[in-house]
């Protein structure tokens, strides 16, 4: 153990970093008033609750004792690969079959998840977001291929 918790304080500062960027980049954009927000608005507001939810997590970390985090390439390789197959099949497989995909993919970063867990995941993680942009959003996505 380390005084320190690293992990949320690295995990905080990288919350915090992403916010900044967000926040930087979206002063391309018109702010616009309360009434008529502009398409910079909510960028800019999100990213500074991102840098604000990044320093309400690296702070007590400061304070807390924890182990010291370890890059654990499995977890690393299955995430960046799960984004990337949704990436390259939302477009031909729909939207069902590539969230479906992701979350498979994605999930075996945990050795944990049994193959049951793993589906029952994918199942409700694809109902959400269809849920979300497809009925909620009215996003015009490919749902099926």
């Amino acid at each position: 153990m380390v005084k320190r918790n690293y992990g949320d304080i690295i995990g905080g500062a990288l919350i915090s970093a992403f916010g900044l960027f967000v926040a930087i980049y979206s002063t391309r954009y018109g702010m616009g008033t309360l009434q008529q927000m502009g398409p910079g608005y909510f960028p800019r507001a999100l990213g500074y609750l991102l840098i604000f939810l990044g320093v309400m997590v690296a702070v007590p970390g400061f304070y807390r004792t924890g182990a010291m985090p370890r890059f654990q390439l499995r977890s690393f390789v299955c995430i960046i690969a799960s984004l990337i197959f949704f990436a390259l099949t939302l477009r031909t497989l729909g939207l069902v079959v590539a969230t479906s995909g992701t979350v498979i993919i994605a999930s075996y970063a945990s050795s944990q998840l049994t193959l049951l867990a793993r589906g029952l995941l994918s199942v409700a993680v694809t109902a959400i977001t269809y849920v979300v942009f497809i009925s909620g959003l009215q996003m015009i996505l490919p749902i099926w291929p």
